[in-house]
C-alpha cells in the first residue's frame, strides 16, 4: 500500500512539473528543490514539532499549527518585470481540514527600493491528497533573496518547491 501511495505521489509531482508553472508566458529557467533546507519558524515551532526529511517538512503534532521558513532558490541575474517575473509553486501532501497558508517575501528593506514585496496565499486542492499554492509573478531585482513562510496544520507536509524565472539567464562576460 505504501508503494502505491509513493507511486501516486511521484506521478502527481511529475504532472506538476509541466502544469504548475503554466502562466501567460513560458518560463525560461525553472528550479525545483526539496524543502529539506527549511527550518522551524517562530517561537512554538521547533525541530521537535517539525519533521524535516528528504521528502519534505511535516507538522508532527496532532492539534497545533506549526510554521516553517524556506529559502527560494533562484538566479541572481537581470531584473524581473510584471510580465517576466518570479513564480513560485508549493505542493503539500495533506488530506485534513485545516488551512495551509504561506507568505512569499522577495527582497530586503533598503533605502530607495520599494521592497520587500509579499504575497499571502492559501493552498487549494490539486489532486487527491495534494494541495497547491501557485504564487503569481512578482517583479523586482533578482539579486534580492526570496523566502517563504508556511503555516502547516497538524499532519500537513510541504513536499515540493519550484521557482520559475521568466527572464533569460544572464551569461558570464567573456574572460579578458
Amino acid at each position: 500500500m505504501k508503494t502505491r501511495s509513493t507511486l501516486s505521489a511521484a506521478l502527481s509531482i511529475s504532472l506538476l512539473s509541466g502544469l504548475a508553472l503554466s502562466n501567460a508566458h513560458a518560463a525560461n529557467d525553472n528550479k525545483q528543490f526539496s524543502p529539506a533546507e527549511c527550518q522551524p519558524y517562530g517561537q512554538t515551532s521547533t525541530y521537535d514539532t517539525l519533521a524535516i526529511r528528504a521528502d519534505g517538512v511535516q507538522n508532527k503534532t496532532t492539534n497545533t499549527n506549526k510554521y516553517t521558513i524556506c529559502p527560494i532558490v533562484h538566479d541572481a541575474d537581470g531584473s524581473w518585470s510584471a510580465d517576466s517575473g518570479l513564480t513560485v509553486v508549493l505542493v503539500f501532501a495533506y488530506a485534513g481540514n485545516g488551512t495551509i497558508e504561506c507568505t512569499l517575501t522577495v527582497g530586503i528593506d533598503t533605502a530607495g527600493i520599494q521592497l520587500p514585496a509579499t504575497q499571502t496565499v492559501a493552498a487549494s486542492p490539486f489532486l487527491a491528497g495534494l494541495k497547491i499554492i501557485n504564487f503569481t509573478e512578482m517583479s523586482g531585482t533578482s539579486e534580492q533573496p526570496g523566502t517563504v513562510v508556511c503555516r502547516l496544520p497538524p499532519g500537513a507536509k510541504l513536499s515540493y518547491i519550484r521557482s520559475g524565472e521568466e527572464a533569460e539567464t544572464d551569461t558570464d562576460p567573456p574572460a579578458p
